[in-house]
């Protein structure tokens, strides 16, 4: 469940709480706030790109959130990069973003050149977070 889209996220998860058997487990995804959007708005905050990715429920947050319902819970990290070796392709995933202002506003031309003076040895690497949390009553 990506409880960041749930829009009363306590009420959502009494009601999780109160279903979940007694030896059940409650899994829920989410991402960490300092992933590809974050990194991406960083590069090109000084062109009035901003990272407005939803953070209602992140990694960062989870857990304070989830241990108000639940008496265990466990953090899980994925841990990942994302390595891109043709600009091409993070572009097409760029412009796809709803989460990220002003990007539509850079011209492509401009935005690959601004991405491939971050590359070293012809590798962008961008941070990934996500993770997951396990929970019992």
């Amino acid at each position: 469940m990506m409880l960041y889209h749930v829009p009363d996220l306590h009420k959502g998860l009494s009601e999780v709480k109160r279903v979940l058997s007694d030896d059940g487990y409650f899994y829920c995804a989410t991402y960490g706030e300092n992933g590809i959007v974050p990194f991406i708005a960083g590069l090109l905050k000084e062109y009035g790109v901003k990272d407005i990715t939803n953070k209602n429920f992140t990694l960062q947050n989870g857990y304070k959130i989830l241990k108000k319902h639940f008496s265990d819970v466990k953090r899980l990290d994925y841990e990942d990069s994302l390595a891109v070796t043709d600009i091409n392709d993070i572009l097409d995933y760029l412009y796809s973003l709803t989460n990220i202002t002003s990007i539509a506003e850079l011209k492509r031309k401009d935005l690959k050149e601004i991405l491939e003076r971050k590359m070293v040895n012809g590798i962008l690497n961008i941070p990934k977070e996500y993770g997951m949390f396990i929970c019992r009553k």
